[in-house]
């Protein structure tokens, strides 16, 4: 049997090819396609095209997992990255079979990508790289 893992929070990984790049970001009675660029048990960076947009209406972010359909994690906050077309989207309080699935699709279908420490007081750059890993 194989031990579970549990990334720490800092940990940030970039999907790979069998992980489509094309999420869902459902904010009140609509959802807004944005593209996957970052994920990690924390939440997801987001790249996306959406101006005008009332992030803190942001419920829920859906990702599209071949051969699991889609899993849907519940969203508390979002935050700028300092770059107009990014945008972090911190998930709230995952059910324990979420976080499962989570950890999974990390395990299956991400690379890792480098630590980054998460600055939540800091509105202009809440994810700062500590270390980067070519």
């Amino acid at each position: 049997r194989m031990r579970s893992l549990n990334y720490p929070q800092d940990h940030w990984f970039s999907p790979s090819d069998r992980l489509p790049k094309n999420i869902l970001v459902h904010h009140a009675d609509s959802a807004l396609q944005a593209r996957l660029s970052l994920l990690s048990v924390l939440g997801v960076l987001v790249t996306h095209q959406a101006e005008g947009i009332n992030w803190s209406t942001v419920t829920t972010v859906s990702l599209y997992i071949e051969g699991g359909g889609f899993l849907s994690l519940p969203v508390a906050s979002t935050c700028s990255t300092g770059e107009p077309d990014q945008r972090v989207l911190v998930f709230d309080k995952l059910s324990k079979s979420q976080a499962s699935e989570l950890r999974e699709t990390i395990k299956c279908h991400c690379f890792f990508a480098g630590q980054m420490q998460w600055n939540a007081g800091s509105s202009t750059d809440p994810l700062a790289p500590e270390q980067i890993v070519a």
